[in-house]
């Protein structure tokens, strides 16, 4: 996501918040409409008990659901780290962006031929590192053959290139439609 996104998602956030926190008090009694400005014209909302209960909902929800975009959007909430251990002895600790991983497995993908396309995610447990890739297929290509030689050329570049072990290669692939000619039915 762009800065310009997360800036506008921050921007929308705070303006629930405030409308929800500005409905509420007006609602629970604790100001006048008049006294938040944008709300003096919407007295009429609050002329009836039946009115009032719903306003306040509607309000906590306004300003619920701009909490939760305010978090979502600063990333207030646990990310996981998205980082692996690759070595630790006497000199120090190295570590391994997994993104990065995803990136050497997509270029070394891509080096197969009857790879179209192709997406991949690491991840890490106990046993080592587990990877799913979802590869598009050229039409004519043989999918247990491609699958075979991704599998293989995923776990070893990895290896050899990151130092850990590859306990799974996952391949999810999809076979591209082949291309009508023109004329043809």
């Amino acid at each position: 996501m762009n800065t310009f996104n997360r800036f506008l998602g921050i921007v929308v956030a705070v303006a629930l918040m405030a409308v929800g926190l500005g409905l509420f008090l007006v609602a629970a009694g604790v100001v006048t409409p008049g006294q938040l400005g944008p709300f003096g014209n919407a007295a009429y909302l609050f002329d009836t008990a039946g009115r009032r209960g719903a306003v306040e909902l509607g309000a906590a929800l306004a300003f619920l659901a701009g909490l939760l975009l305010l978090i979502a959007e600063v990333g207030l909430w646990g990310r996981r780290s998205r980082r692996v251990l690759v070595k630790h002895d006497e000199m120090g600790r190295v570590s391994m962006d997994l993104d990065g991983i995803e990136e050497l497995v997509v270029r070394e993908a891509k080096r197969i031929g009857g790879v179209l396309g192709i997406r991949s995610r690491v991840d890490e447990d106990k046993d080592g590192l587990q990877i799913v890739e979802w590869v598009s297929v050229a039409p004519d290509a043989s999918v247990p053959d491609l699958s075979r030689e991704l599998q293989e050329r995923t776990k070893n570049v990895v290896e050899r290139y990151v130092g850990r072990p590859v306990h799974e290669v996952r391949v999810d692939a999809r076979l591209a439609p082949a291309q009508k000619r023109r004329g043809s039915a």
